[in-house]
C-alpha cells in the first residue's frame, strides 16, 4: 500500500483502514519483468469474482513484488490510477468477500476456461466487468444491457423485440425470476435514450431496482455459461440462439 500511494513532501497522513485479503499470482509471466498482469489473468479472476458476488475491488492497490536469493525486495506498481484501479457497485451492503465465495470462486476459476467460451459469453462478461469499474449509473446502464445484448441479440432486425423476449427468458431460466415485458421494454427504452444522449439525472427508486435486475440477469447469465456446456451450446452461435429463443413472427 505504501509502494502504491502518492507521497507529498513532508507530508504522510495516517491510512486509517487496511485490506482483509488479496488476490495474489505466484507464477507470473517472466516477460516483461516489470509489467504487471501482463497476460491479463490477475484481471480475468477478478471479473470471475464479481460474478459470485459483486465487490468494489479495484487496482489502486496492485503490484508486482521481485524479490529472491540475495535479492533486495522491489514493489512495482500495477494500474494504480485511471480505469481499472476503483470499481463500484450498485448494491453497498455487503461488499467483501466471505469464506463460502472464495469456495465458489475456486470452483468457478477452475471450471472457466476463457479461451475457450462462446465469444458471446466472453464479450458479456467483460461487459458486466467494465460496467463494475464505472462509477456513473448512465454508462453502466448502457453497457449492461449491451452485455445483455451480446447474449441474445442476432441481428439488427427487430432489436427491441429480441430483446423484451430473450431478456424475460434469461431472467426465468438463469436467475429464477419472472419479468414481465413492459419491465423488459422499460429497460431497453431507457438504455436506447440514454445511448442517444440523454441523460440519467435522477434515479429513481423504480429505475434503481430495474438496473438492479439487469445487473443480476447477466451475472447469472454468465456465471452459468462459465461451467455448463449445454448453456455454452445456447450461445454458440446466432442459429443456437434463435433455436433456443424463436421470436414470434411479425
Amino acid at each position: 500500500m505504501d509502494a502504491c500511494e502518492p507521497r507529498g513532501y513532508k507530508f504522510q497522513p495516517k491510512r486509517l483502514f487496511g485490506h482483509f485479503y488479496a488476490f495474489v499470482r505466484g507464477n507470473p509471466p517472466d516477460e516483461p519483468t516489470s509489467e504487471w498482469d501482463s497476460d491479463g489473468r490477475l484481471q480475468e479472476c477478478v471479473a470471475i469474482s464479481r460474478l459470485v458476488r459483486p465487490t468494489s475491488i479495484g487496482f489502486e492497490y496492485s503490484s508486482r513484488l521481485r524479490y529472491g536469493p540475495g535479492e533486495e525486495l522491489r514493489i512495482i506498481p500495477g494500474p494504480v490510477g485511471g480505469f481499472g484501479a476503483q470499481a463500484w457497485i450498485e448494491n453497498t451492503n455487503h461488499n467483501w468477500l466471505a469464506a463460502n465465495d472464495v469456495t465458489a470462486i475456486i470452483e468457478l476459476w477452475r471450471q472457466a476456461d476463457l479461451s475457450s467460451l462462446p465469444d458471446r459469453l466472453r464479450r458479456a462478461l467483460w461487459y458486466h466487468e467494465y460496467a463494475a469499474r464505472t462509477y456513473l449509473a448512465a454508462i453502466r446502464w448502457v453497457l449492461v444491457t449491451i452485455g445483455i445484448e451480446a447474449l441474445i441479440n442476432t441481428g439488427a432486425n427487430r432489436a427491441s423485440k429480441q430483446f423484451n423476449i430473450r431478456f424475460c427468458a434469461l431472467a426465468r431460466k438463469f436467475a429464477g425470476k419472472e419479468v414481465s415485458h413492459t419491465k423488459a421494454s422499460q429497460a431497453y427504452e431507457l438504455r436506447s435514450r440514454i445511448a442517444h444522449g440523454a441523460g440519467l439525472n435522477d434515479l429513481i427508486q423504480d429505475h434503481h431496482k430495474l438496473y438492479s435486475l439487469l445487473e443480476e440477469v447477466l451475472r447469472a447469465t454468465i456465471k452459468a455459461g462459465m461451467g455448463s456446456r449445454d448453456v455454452q451450446q445456447i450461445f454458440a452461435s446466432d442459429e443456437t440462439v434463435e433455436k433456443e429463443w424463436p421470436l414470434p413472427p411479425g
